[in-house]
């Protein structure tokens, strides 16, 4: 039986800023989950943080009862050496960058997921901690899934 695969891309078209601890929902970052599929998701997140010393975090969300999922996640900062590596297998983990003087940063992320039986967004969310003022998720930052269902020959 063949396998069809399906690749879609999420473009952010514009920025988005966020001004609290409350991790909030990238309005562009998000795909729908099919009930009991399989995805490879990769993105990449450019990323503007303000005020004095501030902290990114951010976390991914999913439908409810997946079967497996895997998330690594990495953020490096402009002008530093800063590298934030986070290796996650459960939705909801929130990770954050070191305290950092606010510039430009790189979020990398690459993801696989067994979806279970529950449709729902995957999703990336972010928020601003520490003593910054804001985060803002840069447009042109992406998200990319491939996936695959099998197919009858008839």
């Amino acid at each position: 039986m063949p396998i069809q695969i399906t690749t879609k891309e999420y473009i952010k078209i514009q920025n988005q800023t966020v001004s609290n601890g409350t991790q909030t929902a990238d309005t562009d970052l998000k795909l729908q989950l099919l009930q009991n599929a399989a995805y490879l998701i990769e993105g990449t997140i450019a990323v503007s943080l303000a005020g004095v010393l501030p902290i990114y975090t951010w976390t991914f969300t999913g439908p409810a009862s997946p079967v497996s999922v895997i998330i690594k996640s990495e953020l490096m900062v402009a002008g530093a050496t800063v590298l934030n590596l986070s290796n996650q297998t459960s939705y909801g983990t929130v990770n954050s960058s070191p305290s950092i003087t606010g510039g430009l940063a790189i979020l990398k992320f690459s993801a696989v997921i067994a979806n279970g039986p529950n449709t729902g967004n995957f999703a990336f969310n972010f928020a601003v901690g520490g003593t910054g003022t804001s985060v803002t998720n840069l447009s042109g930052s992406y998200m990319r899934s491939s996936y695959g269902v099998f197919v009858s020959e008839e």
